[in-house]
């Protein structure tokens, strides 16, 4: 086995510890820094000794104590193996890449549990860090005592550009990268793409026979002109006249809801008099405010309107309109997440992967509500 890890056996300097002792040290230290998991094979005693520049016979003593600690199991004719009791088997889980502050949908409560679940199911303990895109929060986590302390990371939302995953990226740390979206066949870059699932929804807007829909869509700076071309194509192939409203992204949920609300209103207020009947919104908390607009200004002028929502259902669920949602499975995510980091951490799967979950149609039934018991009482 090698030797020259990303951490290398190397003793402390100017340590006052007895020889066995700082060569004791030197191996959890190894163990620990490398992210081994148990029953992972150590280098031989001479191999260490060599390394370490010291008398084999120490470098024994030094073994017997970590087994006698249960941080290494020595089998004879066999070799050393990292021990059950080596360390705590950590994972961080890095949220808020791409969302507004403040923005915490079901899949941070829920799904991060039933994720947390799964861990410990599979011998781990999962820290979690909210690190949106910012210098000040994310630089103590871009540091190589972060790494040393945690076995492997979990990433949700965001692209690849965000600093903490850049950062695991480029120390080759084993990691999973979870993202809501659709993989686009004009781009070779894991990111969420919305504009195929954009085109599946004009698919079921011309199944349900409107030739006129309009979309609205979150700019993003990892769009391309391929992604226009790819929606005209759809809307070409469908005979569809689709009219697309840009964006701009913004930091903070109200502002998202206003956008909602201003959008809806110039729809219902155009000066060619085409009232909207299919509407395609890519964004739960914008749809929030287009909800907000017709309960209260235009519902009445829109009976038929056809309102697609991408996005959470917790979130698309309370809208207070009929709608049709696009979402994604949570607990398929969390599964085989948890899984793909499993194996990468115990040697079958090497290579960290990012998984694209695309958005599924969905209905909105009444058992997909909680019920919450409560009592009525009649005063008089």
């Amino acid at each position: 086995m090698k030797l020259m890890s990303r951490h290398p056996l190397k003793l402390e300097p100017n340590s006052t510890l007895h020889l066995y002792e700082q060569a004791a040290v030197a191996i959890s230290q190894y163990i620990a820094a490398n992210r081994f998991v148990p029953g992972a094979a150590l280098p031989s005693a001479p191999e260490i000794s060599k390394a370490l520049s010291m008398n084999h016979l120490t470098v024994r003593r030094a073994l017997q104590k970590l087994a006698d600690q249960g941080l290494v199991d020595i089998v004879p004719s066999r070799g050393v193996f990292v021990g059950a009791g080596a360390f705590e088997k950590r994972v961080l889980w890095v949220g808020g890449l791409d969302l507004a502050n403040g923005d915490i949908s079901t899949f941070y409560t829920n799904g991060l549990q039933m994720f947390s679940e799964r861990l410990r199911d599979l011998g781990y303990v999962m820290d979690y860090a909210w690190l949106p895109d910012e210098k000040d929060k994310c630089d103590p986590y871009c540091r190589p005592e972060v790494l040393d302390k945690y076995c492997g990371f979990v990433f949700y939302g965001g692209y690849n550009n965000h600093p903490v995953l850049r950062y695991v990226i480029e120390n080759d740390a084993p990691y999973v990268h979870l993202v809501p979206g659709s993989r686009s066949p004009y781009h070779t870059v894991t990111c969420p793409r919305a504009f195929p699932t954009i085109c599946r929804s004009l698919e079921y807007f011309a199944e349900r026979g409107h030739e006129l829909a309009d979309v609205v869509k979150i700019t993003s700076p990892f769009e391309t002109p391929d992604d226009i071309e790819m929606l005209q194509a759809k809307a070409r192939s469908l005979e569809m006249r689709v009219r697309l409203h840009r964006v701009s992204d913004c930091p903070r949920k109200s502002d998202y809801i206003r956008l909602g609300s201003q959008l809806t209103a110039s729809l219902l207020n155009n000066a060619e008099g085409e009232l909207p009947g299919a509407l395609c919104v890519t964004d739960d908390v914008i749809a929030r405010g287009v909800a907000i607009r017709l309960l209260n200004h235009g519902i009445d002028r829109l009976p038929n309107l056809d309102l697609l929502v991408i996005g959470r259902l917790d979130e698309i669920m309370h809208l207070g309109l009929p709608v049709t949602p696009m979402v994604w499975d949570t607990r398929s995510a969390v599964m085989r997440g948890a899984t793909m980091l499993h194996e990468q951490l115990v040697g079958d799967d090497p290579h960290p992967r990012s998984i694209i979950f695309p958005y599924e149609f969905c209905s909105l039934q009444e058992e997909s509500t909680t019920r919450v018991q409560m009592e009525t009482i009649e005063l008089a």
